[in-house]
């Protein structure tokens, strides 16, 4: 049986000036390269990573968005979790997310024992039919005593495990987002925004 949704914790509030921090969008990057390269960034990183357990690879993600009404926050905007899905080496994660209501991530409030085996799905199809028999409901769905969406400069760490979902904007408005991850198993990419910086 695996159990879902339990580990996600909201952590005390980091507020950071957001005009200090370059504009700039990467995607599982190396912790020191960017700290190196971006050091407006450092000490909001280095609060996130504090919340995790370390591992051998320290990855971060930063997207600076501006959203119209009906456009989506995140690749995906169901229900999802993220990582490898290996209960013996779980990736875990910090959030940090500077937006208004709507358009910061959503949490899935209600802890879940789902009896059946889980084998990794070998599609973003498979995965997304996974996950509506663990959760019983499309995954667009946000019934309101389900979903607990994040406060603002507010960071949220999780696991492996924890479903969460990225947004579909009902306002116009701008988001900035920070995803920290440790892992055993996923390494930093290399980002070419950061060659030359």
């Amino acid at each position: 049986m695996q159990s879902f949704n339990n580990e996600w914790a909201v952590n005390k509030a980091f507020e950071v000036d957001i005009a200090t921090l370059p504009r700039i969008n990467l995607k599982d990057a190396d912790y020191r390269a960017v700290v190196r390269h971006l050091p407006e960034y450092a000490k909001l990183l280095e609060h996130l990573f504090s919340l995790i357990p370390k591992k051998r690879h320290s990855l971060v993600d930063i997207a600076f968005g501006a959203f119209n009404q009906g456009s989506s926050t995140c690749k995906d905007t169901g229900w999802h979790i993220d990582g490898k899905m290996d209960k013996d080496k779980q990736e875990d994660f910090a959030i940090w997310c500077d937006a208004d209501d709507g358009l910061r991530t959503a949490f899935y409030k209600v802890p879940i024992n789902y009896q059946a085996p889980i084998s990794q799905p070998t599609s973003i199809a498979g995965r997304h039919a996974l996950f509506e028999s663990i959760l019983k409901h499309s995954l667009l769905d946000e019934p309101p005593e389900l979903t607990y969406e994040i406060p603002r400069q507010t960071p949220v760490s999780y696991r492996s495990f924890d479903f969460h979902k990225g947004r579909v904007a009902t306002d116009t408005g701008k988001r900035v987002f920070i995803r920290v991850m440790t892992s055993d198993v996923i390494r930093p990419k290399c980002n070419r925004l950061l060659v030359g910086r």
